[in-house]
């Protein structure tokens, strides 16, 4: 779902992982508008190995339901 919305995804299977989404600005717009919404997608403006302008942080657990992340996917759309 996150590649159908243009997002540059890790290649294989990976429970975290980050993606950029735009600068800075968007990034915490993205973040701050999710977490009204009730979903926490971290933004990370500064870590050793990521890029200049930070990114979105994704961790996805074993408890996470299917429409859970169809959910954010979907809130994603709207937002980006």
């Amino acid at each position: 779902g996150l590649r159908a919305l243009g997002l540059t995804m890790p290649e294989g299977a990976t429970a975290n992982f980050g993606v950029s989404a735009g600068d800075a600005t968007n990034m915490r717009r993205i973040h701050e508008a999710l977490k009204a919404r009730g979903i926490m997608l971290p933004y990370v403006a500064a870590y050793s190995g990521i890029p200049a302008e930070g990114l979105l942080r994704f961790a996805v657990f074993a408890n996470h339901t299917a429409a859970q992340l169809d959910h954010l996917v979907a809130e994603l759309r709207t937002l980006l």
